[in-house]
């Protein structure tokens, strides 16, 4: 349910285009308002610029692939990773 009060702001950098619908599917259908949130939409032209804006903290949450956040890790940008899509099920044990 919402909250009392000002909304809470989030700039959420997206990679343009349809491979990643979550944000606008949430958008549309009111889950930020219900959450009492302010999402700010960054669309920028794939996952590198993502990633770099993420780590330059103009960004607060956004989309990138795994690949590009184990890169951008390695060269020491602070981001975390919340979840992954993959295209096939990781190899088991």
């Amino acid at each position: 349910s919402a909250q009392a009060g000002k909304p809470t702001k989030i700039r959420f950098a997206n990679t343009a285009g349809i491979a990643f619908p979550t944000i606008i599917v949430a958008e549309d259908r009111g889950f930020f308002k219900k959450e009492n949130l302010e999402v700010e939409v960054i669309n920028l032209p794939g996952s590198g610029a993502v990633a770099e804006a993420l780590a330059s903290n103009n960004a607060d949450l956004g989309n990138v692939a795994p690949s590009t956040a184990v890169l951008a890790a390695a060269k020491g940008a602070k981001i975390s990773v919340l979840s992954c899509i993959a295209a096939r099920q990781p190899a088991t044990a």
